[in-house]
């Protein structure tokens, strides 16, 4: 709604309060002109509650809002680069275990819309795994364009399914956290990634 609109809206139904009261239920002119300003200042600041991405920001400040729409536009970024990265990977499964991925991320993104006070919780969690995901999809790409058959080569495709797989479990269970305001050990738990993927050969470290 625009700001013009809001403002017709807010001035009509405070006229049809001041209306009702003084002209229908015969209260003194004062007193309903008094109801009718504060009506007007009254709708006009519940139609002035910020929006984002369409969603009502409610008892979300400024500095939170910009929070929430950096996370969400870096994640919205990342997934899209993870889409790109996707079309040059031939393998079915490895596709489909990103699109999974792809779609729980989605979820997520909607629900700190809806949710604008826990993207402080989840900011971590989505950078770190995010970026760790393109990293991880990168190096797929390098090695199997190598084009050379080799048992460490083979060895080094397969594990990128399970690290898949571990990405994927991480975001279905960040997810139903999520739900259930249960947010504990996120450090450890993207502390024990980062042991995985550097045993693993797959570093994080840019």
């Amino acid at each position: 709604m625009s700001k013009t609109l809001k403002e017709i809206v807010a001035g009509l139904s405070g006229g049809i309060i001041f209306i009702i009261f003084y002209i229908i239920i015969h209260v003194s002119l004062v007193i309903s002109i008094a109801v009718g300003v504060a009506a007007y200042i009254g709708i006009t600041l519940i139609a002035a509650r910020p929006t984002l991405y369409g969603v009502e920001m409610s008892g979300a400040n400024g500095a939170l809002i910009e929070q929430l729409k950096n996370t969400i536009d870096e994640g919205y970024s990342k997934v899209t680069e993870i889409k790109r990265l996707s079309k040059q990977i031939k393998k079915v499964s490895i596709k489909n275990k990103i699109d999974e991925i792809c779609t729980i991320a989605d979820k997520i993104f909607q629900y700190l819309k809806e949710n604008p006070k826990r993207v402080s919780n989840i900011r971590r969690f989505l950078n770190y795994y995010l970026d760790a995901m393109i990293n991880i999809l990168k190096k797929y790409i390098s090695i199997y364009n190598q084009e050379v058959d080799s048992a460490e080569i083979t060895h080094s495709l397969s594990k990128v399914e399970e690290l898949l797989d571990t990405v994927k479990k991480a975001f279905t269970e960040q997810q139903e956290k999520l739900l259930s305001n249960d947010m504990d050990a996120l450090d450890t738990e993207i502390e024990l990634f980062k042991d995985i993927m550097k045993s693993e050969g797959f570093d994080d470290e840019k």
